[in-house]
């Protein structure tokens, strides 16, 4: 069912529940219409005898909007051989496929160097889980990716054991309590925003931090990582996991 409504041009993710024997379906309404998508789905054997439109997008809206990908999601049925390994790898070690590894895997070049340099960076760093979700946070709050935003929120609370008020400090742009998280915090921003040019003070104060030289250069390595996540996510706008629900974030306003 899925992957004929991929088919369709527009169509921009859909998801079945058989159980439920319904699908829900996101896609352009400048690009596709009903018609097509019963269409499709008249090609499985199965036949639409109800639909409700949600939050419907008319073209003019779309044309103001941010641009989003009409890339199809892969999952395993799907994959070609080029893919089907990295999938089956992600599926063994996450139990599913997240919609950002989806999305991201149109490009297996893509995601290949995100998952390549975030087990670096998790590993060899010299960062702590705790202060490595401080990092991952903290830029992806800079690039207001909402996705990354609940899925770094969620792994702080249940993987990494970040104090909650650290992450809710983070989430709502305000300053950590300790002092040493909020400095790591504070020169990840600092090279986000100065494209990798910090002012003297700033890294004379991470290093008095206890941290040093060679993790300025794991913190270049955990921005290129995020502006492989962050970015894509923009361009999908990708949908949280409902695994990483209770922890979704909205970009505040600028």
């Amino acid at each position: 069912m899925n992957n004929e409504l991929h088919k369709v041009a527009g169509v921009v993710d859909a998801q079945t529940f058989y159980d439920k024997g319904t699908s829900v379906v996101k896609y352009d309404t400048s690009k596709a219409t009903v018609e097509q998508l019963k269409n499709a789905i008249a090609h499985t054997g199965y036949i639409v005898t109800d639909y409700k439109l949600l939050n419907k997008l008319n073209k003019n809206k779309m044309q103001n909007s941010n641009f989003n990908m009409s890339l199809k999601k892969w999952d395993l049925a799907s994959a070609d051989e080029r893919r089907k390994p990295i999938l089956e790898d992600i599926i063994k070690k996450n139990g599913q496929v997240p919609n950002m590894y989806a999305n991201m895997i149109n490009s297996p070049g893509v995601l290949e160097t995100y998952l390549h340099g975030y087990n670096v960076f998790r590993t060899e760093s010299g960062f702590t889980p705790v202060e490595q979700e401080v990092i991952f946070l903290s830029i992806s709050y800079d690039n207001s990716c909402d996705y990354c935003m609940a899925a770094h929120s969620f792994i702080a609370d249940k993987m990494s054991k970040v104090p909650e008020e650290v992450t809710n400090a983070i989430r709502e742009g305000r300053k950590i309590e300790d002092s040493k998280l909020q400095t790591l915090s504070a020169f990840t921003k600092e090279m986000f925003q100065t494209r990798g040019r910090p002012n003297a003070e700033a890294v004379n104060l991470f290093l008095q931090a206890g941290y040093d030289e060679r993790q300025i250069l794991e913190i270049v390595l955990a921005l290129a990582v995020k502006t492989l996540s962050n970015y894509s996510n923009h361009l999908f706008g990708t949908e949280v996991d409902p695994m990483f629900e209770g922890r979704s974030w909205t970009a505040p306003q600028k």
